[in-house]
């Protein structure tokens, strides 16, 4: 349960800058508390806030409770999760919280299939090591009719980016052991300063196509069925 609006609570304020200290405007800061403490999980007190030209923000409303997270984001600059830790927080409380952003690196390329023919609409992702697979916010991207894709504010660090099209799959290499949810191992890259540039083109096999038609036990199609397809990536496929 979500709930908005609180008087009397703590503060939290701060201001938002770069790397270089200079301040960012106009970045979106979301505060979440549970009022009954660490523990409780279903009520939430979000507030949402953003910084001034000078880089400040404050946040209001908000009971006295315990701060889960400060998530920011700005556009040019890598999106922060939470920029504050966890913390117990009281009525009247003024909290400071500083956050630097940082701008970062850019990955660009061409999904191509075995034989170089470009693969237009593939969804590309670079990904950090072991990180799920859907869940790296401003790092995705849709390759363009010729193939070629480019995903701006790449974290700084390794990682690898892969790339999954329809009739096409990431190849898993031989002993290599991922859960459903994982991205197979792509390319490797590392981002190691901002604004760096980095290519990498991928490169995807074609798969096996499986078709069938579902039925129930007096042979009537059953619609909206999910069907898996096990191999060294499961497939959701939906009739």
């Amino acid at each position: 349960m979500l709930h908005f609006g609180h008087a009397g609570g703590p503060t939290i304020r701060g201001r938002v800058s770069d790397s270089s200290g200079q301040p960012v405007p106009n970045a979106r800061l979301i505060a979440t508390l549970n009022p009954n403490g660490a523990q409780d999980w279903q009520s939430r007190y979000t507030r949402v806030a953003q910084s001034g030209v000078d880089g400040m923000y404050r946040i209001t409303g908000l009971p006295a409770g315990y701060l889960t997270s400060l998530s920011v984001h700005a556009e040019g600059y890598i999106y922060v999760q939470s920029a504050a830790p966890m913390m117990d927080v009281a009525d009247g409380q003024d909290v400071a919280i500083a956050v630097t952003l940082y701008r970062g690196g850019i990955l660009e390329g061409t999904v191509r299939d075995p034989e170089g023919n470009p693969i237009p609409s593939a969804r590309v992702v670079a990904a950090l090591p072991n990180q799920h697979y859907w869940n790296n916010r401003g790092t995705t991207a849709v390759a363009d009719e010729a193939g070629r894709y480019r995903i701006e504010d790449v974290p700084l660090g390794k990682g690898h980016v892969g790339a999954h099209a329809d009739g096409f799959y990431m190849p898993v290499p031989e002993g290599v052991k991922i859960r459903s949810w994982q991205m197979p191992p792509g390319v490797l890259y590392e981002v190691k300063e901002e604004g760096q540039r980095l290519t990498r083109d991928v490169e995807l096999q074609r798969g096996v196509r499986v078709e069938g038609r579902v039925v129930d036990e007096a042979e009537a199609p059953v619609v909206g069925a999910r069907v898996w397809a096990s191999g060294n990536l499961q497939q959701r496929l939906y009739a």
